[in-house]
């Protein structure tokens, strides 16, 4: 939760104090309240993050008190205590969350998830399977079980290369939390994490796999796009300025993928990904293009027509976004 609520402090300095994209005070009757849209992957997982993530966004002086109803004030709780929050704080250049803690009023609209998981989507799950019974994932697994399983076999009891690969978010976890494991050195958890990116840049750089993980979050993205595009365009008030989507950091390999950006491990702990649409004007004709940061730091998508280092101009954008999705998506016809 502290990473969420450093994640909206570091959103505040940027889009409100530094470059005012996004009005100081939320909550703002006269626009439907709808300035700051916030989506999930699963709802009764992240509703905690993203109150936490408002918290840091929009402090308690610049929310309307009586919106906060009485029943959500159980939600907000301390956040976890973190080994490494010097360093998150140095990262994004912010102070940690007061000890005071104030709740955020969050409308919610229950509905189906935009991120397919294996546990929900018979496809996902068999693409999955299949991989796992490849020459390339075989190899991987007898590597696992040959060289470097027989040093830790009583530290982590885990005897197949899938479980080697879950007990890898734990660890992750815990070790950001500083819950370290005992008889365990810094040695042994680095060699861990490099055995675990193995296998997890194998099966994650399936392009099939990506196509299924990543096409429900990108139409929400060309969604927003295209309406701010065309209100833009059009001379109208844009009143949704910022849309937040918050879901597991797993999704952001595909994404990247996508991208024509390889990571060659998973996205480092509470990873956070940044479109932003930028407009820029020569001669009375206007030109949009977006610039993709991750962690803060600007990528180069590949198939983009730069004018200049990380802006990728609208319309080739939107055009790698089609073409990494499935055509004619329907959430239902491949996880019911």
């Amino acid at each position: 939760m502290r990473q969420q609520y450093l994640l909206g402090r570091y959103l505040r300095l940027k889009y409100i104090e530094k470059e005012p994209l996004i009005p100081d005070t939320i909550y703002r009757k006269d626009k439907g309240h709808q300035e700051v849209v916030i989506f999930a992957s699963n709802i009764s997982r992240t509703i905690q993050s993203a109150e936490f993530l408002l918290q840091g966004l929009y402090p308690q002086s610049k929310r309307v008190d009586f919106f906060i109803k009485q029943e959500q004030i159980p939600f907000a709780r301390p956040p976890l205590t973190i080994h490494n929050q010097e360093q998150l704080e140095s990262k994004l250049g912010l102070k940690s969350l007061e000890y005071k803690i104030d709740p955020v009023d969050i409308v919610v609209f229950f509905g189906k998830d935009t991120v397919l998981r294996a546990d929900q989507c018979p496809d996902v799950k068999k693409i999955l399977v299949d991989l796992k019974k490849t020459d390339e994932y075989l190899d991987l697994e007898k590597d696992f079980k040959e060289g470097y399983f027989k040093k830790i076999p009583s530290i982590l009891n885990v005897t197949d290369l899938e479980s080697f690969d879950r007990m890898r978010d734990i660890l992750d976890c815990r070790y950001a939390e500083g819950k370290y494991i005992a008889n365990m050195t810094d040695e042994q958890f680095n060699e861990f994490m490099e055995q675990a990116e193995a296998s997890y840049e194998y099966l994650h750089g399936n392009h099939q796999l990506n196509k299924l993980e990543v096409t429900g979050f990108f139409e929400h993205v060309k969604y927003f796009l295209e309406n701010t595009y065309k209100n833009a365009e059009s001379g109208k008030e844009i009143i949704e300025r910022m849309r937040i989507y918050i879901g597991h950091d797993r999704l952001i390999q595909p994404i990247m993928a996508s991208f024509g950006i390889s990571l060659k491990r998973s996205p480092e702990f509470a990873s956070f990904l940044i479109f932003e649409m930028i407009q820029r004007e020569v001669d009375q004709v206007k030109s949009y293009y977006i610039k993709v940061k991750l962690n803060g730091k600007e990528q180069m998508v590949t198939g983009c027509s730069l004018i200049q280092s990380g802006l990728c101009e609208y319309n080739d954008f939107q055009k790698i976004l089609d073409s990494s999705s499935l055509e004619n998506y329907d959430y239902t016809g491949y996880c019911q």
